[in-house]
């Protein structure tokens, strides 16, 4: 059975990935610094990508071969950016750009041609939402980062079969954006999306599991927006 391995796979966009992945018949490797809060397909295993060093090992512990690499973890830091201190910047950067680019180091000797890497990027690494309140500079310029790690990896890996591609979500209904679901900024997000909703991490999952399938076999250094169409900049009519 091929296998998927998820990383942030207890929250809730990488929850909705390992479901979507399990149900599309892969064995699923969900990676995590904490066990899920629901219960989940496949396997767990407690890692934190701040040591990602530790994190590669116990990954190739638990997967002799990995046909999937869903860099799903990520961290946000929505402070001003006045107000953001070097370990903020360090814990942001860790997890969202140098864990990404560690984990595929240390994990690709382990995918056969035909696997597929597929990064969780962000709008913010394409456009600025300046008048969402939801803005951050430094989660900003991480997800950017893996924007161009997916295009520039998609080049190096391709020759040996290897397909990188990533997916950027707008604003989802998750415990990471909880913070804008509430008052003018849910009316401001629904209001300027042109399909007049937020996300829910099932829309992502499943762009996911079409990067994951033999379907986007020709596709490589392609990033997805799935936003419903909030970085055109549109307002949505009453």
């Amino acid at each position: 059975m091929a296998v998927a391995v998820v990383t942030g796979g207890s929250g809730g966009i990488g929850h909705a990935c390992v479901e979507r992945l399990a149900h599309d018949g892969f064995d699923v490797v969900s990676v995590d610094r904490v066990p899920p809060a629901r219960p989940q397909p496949g396997t767990h295993v407690t890692a934190d990508l701040l040591d990602v060093e530790r994190a590669v090992e116990a990954i190739r512990e638990a997967c002799p071969r990995i046909d999937v690499l869903v860099n799903g973890a990520g961290v946000v830091e929505s402070r001003p950016f006045g107000d953001v201190g070097q370990d903020d910047w360090e814990r942001v950067v860790g997890v969202n750009a140098r864990a990404p680019f560690f984990l595929l180091q240390g994990l690709a000797e382990r995918m056969p041609p035909g696997s597929a890497v597929i990064g969780i990027a962000s709008i913010e690494a394409i456009t600025v939402l300046a008048m969402s309140g939801a803005t951050s500079a430094v989660y900003a310029s991480t997800k950017a980062a893996l924007r161009s790690l997916t295009e520039t990896l998609a080049v190096e890996l391709g020759p040996r079969g290897i397909r990188v591609n990533a997916v950027a979500p707008g604003l989802i209904r998750t415990p990471m954006t909880a913070r804008a679901q509430v008052d003018e900024r849910d009316a401001w997000i629904t209001s300027h999306t042109p399909l007049g909703r937020w996300g829910e991490p099932a829309d992502i999952a499943d762009v996911v599991g079409f990067l994951a399938s033999p379907a986007s076999r020709f596709m490589t250094g392609t990033t997805l927006v799935v936003d419903g169409g909030i970085s055109l900049g549109q307002i949505r009519g009453s």
